[in-house]
């Protein structure tokens, strides 16, 4: 990592008594992380596929946006069923993207200039193709119980069931009948995601030996994968407690969601420990993919400075993303905004005073764009405040700060003529599919469904997995090649190359917003606080204040469209006092315009 921040330097002149033990300053805490979607990023030999040349040749691109660490989404071995969640060698790169070679020479790159590199470390499952798996199928040795295997039920009328009413993440049953082994094997995601049995100290011992290789390589941190739903709730002495069956909340369904009995299970805490006093150490980056995580339960992850049996520096919490929902043939809710403002309020207020730090984000490759996501701005009168609306809001935030690739343009989602084809994603295909079975079984031949389409245009993962746009022209300047996705014909308005040449572009913005961070130790340790109860009228205004020693600093802004008038006064800001950065031109002190944000550094 680059050397520490004059901001850091800063927090470390405050007496210890002045800070909570999560103040206390750390490189990885003031870090920018940038979010790389291999696939999608770069291309360099003109086969259609992003790879790791290409992302070599960008990094002084990722240097100069402001970006400490680089985090690599999977790029090992895999048949792809999930673009490389599905691991099928956890020590070989994937020849679509190069070769550990080259992966060095991308480690050594970052090195040189500073940085870090992250990778994703998927181990709460492996792809059906893992040696790993073929052996424990054939119950061969070892590996015979690395995975999660369980002889079928029966049903009243002598038929093979499940061992469990579980439902997949994904839907379908979470179970997969194996001919050879004759049992079923658990996969929370995709039959071909099948779960590792970490109740199996052998596995774990694999998985740490793995993790210390990747180390030595130089690897310097990593982003867990569905880490939370690593520890099941077995027990084969006692068939009542072993997998027992979910909860039925959804009658008319044959498969329950099970997600309180998979997440956040009995040996989880147990086994993170032991990752980390066995693999980890205290100088490797950590966060931990924990959807549905509570504030609560994160502190249980991640309190990092009052402990010395530590886990993660930081998870991934899901809760104000969930508040926009996903895959829905519901009509699309109004925006909830005020329920954003509790939930930043919460996440940023209850995590410090307990030791706990944590992540920053409103993007990623499971996510829509965060314009359209957050904000429903991608009009072209709105778009580009909004994005860097939402670029200041991050920056003006506790937490290590997590920046998806497109998201520093401002990019938005996929176009609204575009059909089910033009969506690879495995989710994507499958909501849409089994949609127009249910609806073609029902009787409707051809059945209308526009309903669906308009819910995959709004939520699908493909909208952040589009190729990267560097510059205007057919192929984004991301190949040579046809592509492996299409392109979104927005880089025609919405590229690196326009925007750099552009004063006034989102990505000019987002370089200001983050050098504005490492400025100021206020806006990477301070205190937070919400300001401002929500009025009638104003219930889109945002307002809070960080506080670090005499140092303050207020964000203010205004998520909706129309003009409000608000009594800033109120919230310690006088006339004379000018924003050190703001999205949209101040027409009176007391008064938003819509979209419209100041960062105040007092």
């Amino acid at each position: 990592m680059r050397p520490l921040s004059p901001h850091i330097h800063q927090a470390q002149a405050m007496s210890t008594s002045q800070l909570l033990p999560a103040q206390t300053p750390a490189s990885w805490k003031a870090a920018v992380v940038y979010q790389i979607y291999p696939q999608s990023f770069c291309d360099s030999d003109g086969d259609g596929i992003g790879d790791l040349a290409g992302i070599l040749s960008k990094l002084d691109y990722i240097e100069r946006l402001g970006a400490d660490v680089v985090w690599l989404c999977p790029h090992l071995a895999s048949p792809g069923v999930d673009n490389g969640y599905d691991v099928s060698d956890y020590e070989a790169i994937d020849p679509k993207f190069g070769n550990m070679q080259t992966n060095q020479l991308l480690i050594d790159g970052l090195h040189k200039r500073g940085m870090k590199m992250m990778m994703d470390l998927v181990v709460n499952h492996t792809s059906d193709k893992h040696t790993w798996f073929q052996d424990s199928r054939q119950r061969r040795g070892a590996r015979a119980d690395w995975y999660i295997w369980r002889d079928a039920k029966r049903s009243a009328d002598g038929q093979r069931v499940e061992p469990n009413n579980w439902a997949s993440i994904w839907g379908g049953s979470a179970w997969t009948w194996d001919a050879t082994r004759e049992q079923y094997y658990l996969h929370l995601f995709s039959p071909q995601q099948p779960d590792l049995n970490w109740d199996c100290a052998a596995l774990r011992q694999e998985i740490y030996a793995m993790v210390r290789r990747w180390h030595a390589r130089g690897v310097d941190g990593w982003r867990l994968d569905a880490i939370n739903f690593i520890s099941k709730p077995q027990d084969l002495s006692n068939a009542a407690l072993d997998l027992p069956d979910a909860p039925v909340t959804q009658p008319e369904q044959r498969y329950q969601p099970a997600f309180e009995l998979f997440s956040h299970g009995p040996r989880i805490h147990a086994y993170l420990k032991e990752l980390y006093r066995e693999a980890l150490g205290p100088d490797v980056m950590t966060v931990g993919e924990a959807a549905g995580t509570t504030p609560e339960q994160s502190v249980a992850y991640t309190e990092w400075e009052t402990r010395e049996d530590k886990e993660l520096q930081m998870v991934f919490s899901t809760e104000h993303v969930d508040l926009y929902g996903g895959f829905s043939l519901a009509p699309v809710a109004p925006l909830r905004h005020g329920e954003m403002r509790a939930v930043l309020a919460r996440w940023q207020t209850e995590l410090l005073p307990r030791g706990s730090w944590q992540s920053s984000f409103m993007s990623n490759h499971d996510l829509p764009r965060a314009v359209p996501n957050f904000l429903r701005a991608e009009a072209p009168q709105h778009r580009w405040r909004a994005a860097k609306l939402l670029a200041l809001h991050q920056a003006s935030q506790c937490g290590t700060l997590f920046v998806y690739q497109g998201e520093e343009l401002g990019m938005i989602n996929l176009p609204h003529d575009w059909g089910i084809e033009d969506y690879p994603d495995l989710v994507s295909q499958k909501f849409y599919h089994e949609t127009l079975q249910a609806r073609q079984a029902a009787g409707d031949a051809e059945p209308d469904m526009s309903d669906v389409m308009a819910a995959i245009r709004r939520k699908a993962r493909d909208n952040s997995r589009s190729p990267m746009p560097f510059n205007g022209s057919a192929s984004a300047g991301f190949s040579s090649g046809k592509p492996w996705m299409r392109v979104n014909p927005d880089n025609v308005v919405c590229n690196v190359e326009d925007q750099e040449q552009d004063a006034d572009s989102v990505l000019a913005f987002w370089r200001a917003a983050l050098a504005l961070r490492r400025a100021h130790d206020v806006l990477v340790y301070g205190i937070f606080e919400l300001l401002l109860a929500p009025t009638l009228g104003a219930q889109d205004v945002v307002v809070y204040a960080r506080t670090l020693g005499e140092k303050r600093a207020v964000y203010v802004a205004s998520l909706g469209f129309e003009e409000v008038e608000v009594d800033l006064t109120k919230a310690g800001l006088t006339e004379e006092m000018q924003p050190a950065l703001a999205v949209g031109s101040e027409r009176s002190m007391h008064v938003l315009q819509g979209l419209e944000a100041r960062l105040y550094v007092l």
